[in-house]
């Protein structure tokens, strides 16, 4: 008996075991933007889901911005682009996507505090770049940003290469979370495991009674 209720105890120990759920995190606007359609020229539409004449936020002195610490996942979607164009982390950090390599893989990385994401454009050709919050030269040399969720947004880059006013020489995908998106997540325990636990080790109590009493 005693080995009986020892393996209810460690069942119900399982059962109840949860794992808190994953605080809410949001990615927004910080500032001021303006309205945009994509221009019939955008020539992304099948790597970032986006067609023309859909509306994308212009940055006009605002940012995109983290509400608090968390992971942020860098997605290189593609360019279409003659002049040579990177993304940066960090304004003057290290390179992670360049239109003119084939080996844009995606990256994680921890933001420890709320406020702007800390990413730039550089147009490598001329030398020019933006940074997130970056003043934008009306359309040259400037970033506009589409919202899918309150976690991922598309963030699209214009180059200082003929003006086209396309937002496709360069198209980033950034998603956000609470928690290292590298480790799985454990699965939530039911609502209704709690009760099915205690209901297995009342049963081992009583036996042990019964038992007693006989």
């Amino acid at each position: 008996m005693k080995r009986t209720l020892a393996a209810l105890a460690v069942c119900a120990g399982a059962l109840l075991g949860t794992v808190s759920a994953a605080q809410a995190i949001t990615l927004s606007i910080s500032g001021s933007s303006a309205n945009y359609n994509l221009p019939n020229n955008f020539s992304l539409s099948s790597e970032t889901g986006l067609a023309t004449g859909t509306t994308v936020k212009r940055l006009t002195g605002g940012g995109l911005a983290l509400d608090t610490a968390g992971w942020l996942t860098f997605s290189y979607l593609g360019s279409e682009a003659s002049n040579h164009n990177e993304f940066k982390f960090s304004v003057g950090g290290t390179t992670i996507f360049d239109n003119t390599s084939s080996t844009n893989t995606a990256t994680t990385i921890y933001q420890s505090a709320a406020g702007l994401l800390s990413f730039l454009f550089k147009d490598a050709t001329v030398g020019s770049s933006i940074s997130n919050q970056g003043t934008s030269n009306v359309y040259l040399n400037s970033i506009a940003l589409f919202k899918e969720t309150a976690t991922s947004w598309i963030i699209l880059f214009n180059d200082t290469c003929d003006c086209d006013k396309d937002y496709d020489d360069l198209a980033v995908r950034v998603q956000a979370y609470s928690r290292d998106p590298s480790i799985p997540a454990a699965v939530p325990v039911p609502g209704a495991l709690p009760l099915l636990a205690s209901g297995l080790i009342g049963v081992g109590l009583m036996a042990r009674k019964r038992r007693k009493a006989a």
